[in-house]
């Protein structure tokens, strides 16, 4: 299989947490295995705190085995 390249809206709130929205547009794949594994990572990981929400697209790459 190919690697694939998955383009995800994620919702950042003021502390700094991620919440995904959806994969967008220019993304290789839509299929539900990539979003449950983004959904999985964003609970590992934090962003820059702020004082108001923002939507960011993020870019992930993912190897496949």
């Amino acid at each position: 299989m190919e690697p694939a390249t998955i383009y995800a809206e994620i919702e950042v709130n003021p502390s700094g947490t991620g919440r995904f929205v959806q994969i967008v547009k220019g993304s290789s794949s839509n299929d539900s295995k990539y979003k449950k594994a983004i959904v999985q990572y964003l609970t590992k990981i934090s962003f820059n705190t702020s004082d108001h929400v923002s939507n960011v697209t993020v870019k992930f790459k993912f190897e496949n085995q």
